[in-house]
């Protein structure tokens, strides 16, 4: 129980930290979204008009900007063009028929707001909790120091002020680490020295983690890389331990996200076919299209002299991840179990730098646990550890800085 209230301190602090630099930014480098604004405002009802109120509203008209354009028109209007599809539906979906919000702009914007921030409080206790399933309780010097560590870094995550607007990124951060308990619950490691050691022993269990995986794809499509989890699960089971049963398992759980991926696909083919560009592709994707040809996603397409400040961003993010990896990679004897999170962690690396927007790995990479182990691990064996506490540093003050660049409608997004 302290734990969870100096936690919930110190996610208080950071969150009203956040709001009190994003109310004091004066400024946007972009004023794109104003002309939103002021439409929102000329159709908003007079009476809703205070000097407190009106103050509210300046402070909300800063979380509108980057992506938040497109989710808080979402959360209120009927979805119209394609490129809006790349906008995984759950999420607004779920704003927009909450009964709360009375429907308007600025009400479901704040909703949106609320509901992120539960998220990313259910995630640093449901992490706190993870964190004591995967690793035996003397694995650090001092365990109860690292499981409050551990949900300590979440909360200074460089994901930042992304987990405190109205983005996706709360709730998939969230939904997934339910996802990696639930597996881990219905899991039983025997011997870590044998290469037979894992079994599913409760079924009903390890397929709801597969059914919340399938739902979080609908959230944030970089969840679908959680699916590597049973992908994994499936060689151990069929190649390695030759059990059929639990092979099974794997299959029918891990095709959950494949029904998910497939439902979504399909759903734009039959909407928008034919008479699209994408129609006549071998595989019609119209998520796929829409990333290459509004953003221009693809394979080193990022990788041009004018984004060196967006892989600039991402560095420090990218390091720590890549810190992350290797000492886990070297724990693997007495660690097995991490070793299909530490496939995810490559692929998501790999996915970031090579064929994605890198800057976004700042967010994205909220939803898996392995940096913020990490970093806890080291800082309870060795307080004074440099790098460790470097990276404390570097994310405390990236929470700040990125609040203030959020706010003023510039880079990263």
């Amino acid at each position: 129980m302290g734990s969870l209230i100096k936690l919930s301190v110190a996610f208080l602090t950071v969150k009203l930290l956040q709001l009190a630099i994003v109310a004091l930014t004066p400024g946007r480098f972009d004023t794109s979204s104003q002309i939103i604004i002021d439409e929102v405002r000329l159709n908003y009802p007079k009476t809703a008009f205070s000097p407190v109120k009106n103050y509210v509203l300046l402070i909300l008209d800063k979380f509108i900007t980057w992506d938040s354009v497109y989710f808080n028109d979402l959360f209120v209007n009927a979805i119209k063009y394609e490129h809006q599809f790349v906008f995984c539906p759950s999420w607004w979906r779920l704003i927009k028929n909450l009964p709360w919000g009375n429907s308007s702009y600025y009400g479901k914007l704040a909703l949106s707001m609320v509901i992120s921030n539960a998220c990313h409080y259910g995630s640093f206790v449901l992490l706190y909790k993870l964190t004591s399933r995967m690793f035996p309780s003397n694995f650090t010097s001092n365990n109860s120091r690292f499981l409050y560590l551990s949900s300590l870094m979440l909360i200074f995550s460089p994901a930042g002020i992304f987990l405190t607007t109205g983005y996706s990124e709360s709730l998939c951060t969230f939904l997934s680490f339910a996802t990696i308990y639930l597996r881990e619950w219905s899991l039983t490691y025997v011997d870590f020295k044998q290469r037979n050691n894992k079994s599913v022993t409760f079924p009903v269990i390890y397929m709801l983690s597969g059914t919340i995986l399938a739902l979080n794809f609908t959230v944030r499509a970089n969840a679908m890389l959680l699916g590597g989890l049973y992908v994994h699960d499936l060689y151990e089971f069929a190649i390695i331990n030759h059990n059929i049963t639990n092979s099974i398992l794997a299959i029918v759980t891990g095709s959950q996200l494949l029904l998910s991926i497939i439902t979504l696909n399909l759903h734009s083919y039959l909407l928008f076919c034919p008479g699209r560009e994408w129609c006549n592709y071998k595989i019609p994707l119209l998520f796929s299209y829409a990333q290459h040809h509004y953003w221009n996603v693809g394979f080193l397409n990022y990788w041009t002299p004018n984004n060196i400040p967006n892989f600039l961003f991402a560095l420090p993010t990218v390091i720590i991840n890549i810190a992350s990896i290797r000492y886990f990679v070297n724990e693997l004897p007495r660690l097995k179990k991490m070793s299909s999170l530490i496939l995810v962690n490559i692929l998501l690396l790999l996915g970031g730098v090579f064929f994605w927007h890198v800057q976004i790995l700042t967010r994205i990479s909220s939803f898996l646990p392995l940096s913020y182990w990490y970093i806890a691990i080291v800082l309870t064996n060795d307080p004074n550890n440099r790098f460790a506490k470097i990276s404390v540093y570097y994310m405390i003050i990236w929470n700040l800085v990125q609040s203030s660049l959020f706010a003023g409608f510039l880079p990263p997004a």
